[in-house]
């Protein structure tokens, strides 16, 4: 859709150059007759359905030609997570997230979003971001805490993709601000997200 309105606003412009062979316009000049003229409407074309022989690799915007095959949409699904193997260490530890996090609990409603190979899983506010591919995901969030000072936390999920569910290892670790990174608070996990 995106290269069609590329096509579309160089023709509503009335300019087919590409940017850099255009010359610059002086904006206190009259336009032409023809262009104070109101124009034509008219009808866009109508977007043709997918082929199954469709190719599906996304191409970068500006090299997608009228006609080509469009990137896939979005597909944002519902999961239900359960832990499993909940390890954290030590145990005089608290955690600002994870499974039983004080800022940020990653509780059983996940949503997660796939467009083409970049993935997100979402927890209420704890956004992971990264790869999908291959039935397997790896995402990574990293945030900021506050609680005498700074704290710097990173948080994995690495997995294997089926139908309807995802089987992950979640691990955390965290550092005060300035410290050596990983520092003794960590957590390792089983995650299990079936589709709901």
């Amino acid at each position: 859709m995106r290269g069609w309105w590329v096509v579309f606003a160089l023709a509503a412009c009335g300019n087919d150059k590409p940017l850099e062979q255009q010359t610059p316009r002086d904006p206190n000049a009259t336009p032409p007759p023809s262009a104070r003229q109101p124009q034509a409407q008219t009808q866009a074309p109508t977007p043709r359905a997918p082929q199954s022989n469709d190719a599906v690799t996304p191409q970068p915007f500006h090299q997608q030609a009228e006609g080509a095959a469009k990137p896939a949409e979005a597909i944002v699904k519902k999961y239900r997570a359960t832990w499993a193997n909940v390890h954290s260490r030590p145990s005089t530890c608290w955690f600002f997230s994870g499974p039983a996090g004080r800022d940020t609990p990653l509780g059983e409603h996940v949503e997660v979003r796939i467009e083409s190979q970049h993935a997100w899983v979402t927890w209420s506010t704890a956004a992971f971001e990264g790869t999908w591919g291959d039935r397997s995901i790896d995402v990574l969030r990293l945030a900021t805490h506050s609680y005498q000072g700074t704290w710097v936390i990173s948080e994995r999920l690495r997995g294997t993709v089926k139908e309807k569910s995802i089987h992950a290892r979640y691990a955390y670790e965290e550092c005060q601000e300035g410290t050596t990174c990983p520092g003794e608070c960590t957590i390792t996990a089983d995650v299990l997200l079936v589709e709901e």
